[in-house]
């Protein structure tokens, strides 16, 4: 996959099967095959005491997610830029895997087995 390839549903699965060890793993491409939405859900018993703003780094870790090269959604429905983009001299985004391009948006749903369990009987 060169730099500024989208990554794979496979690929991502790859990488958060290896990193999370998960009981139940799904991955949807929810930008119509072009790789830049993606829907997730991960259970995992690594989750385990662990808060879900941590898990969801867990998931951005283990995929090499570059959450600050990429614009951010407020709850009031308007675009900014991240901070370090108005910084002057201006700050480069962060390395990315040479096999991981860019990700537009991810619907995360991090749960322990227990919490899976009482949802999903």
């Amino acid at each position: 996959m060169s730099d500024n390839a989208p990554p794979s549903v496979a690929s991502l699965e790859s990488k958060l099967n290896a990193a999370l060890e998960p009981s139940h793993l799904d991955v949807e491409d929810v930008s119509g095959g072009c790789g830049m939405s993606f829907k997730i859900i991960v259970v995992s018993a690594q989750f385990d005491g662990v808060g879900l703003l941590d898990r969801q780094r867990m998931i951005h870790d283990a995929i090499g997610y570059a959450t600050r090269s990429l614009l951010n959604f407020s709850p009031n429905g308007f675009f900014s830029k991240p901070k370090h983009l108005f910084t002057y001299p201006p700050v480069t985004d962060p390395p990315r895997p040479k096999d991981m391009g860019i990700i537009h948006a991810l619907e995360l749903k991090c749960k322990t087995p227990a919490q899976w369990a009482k949802t999903n009987p």
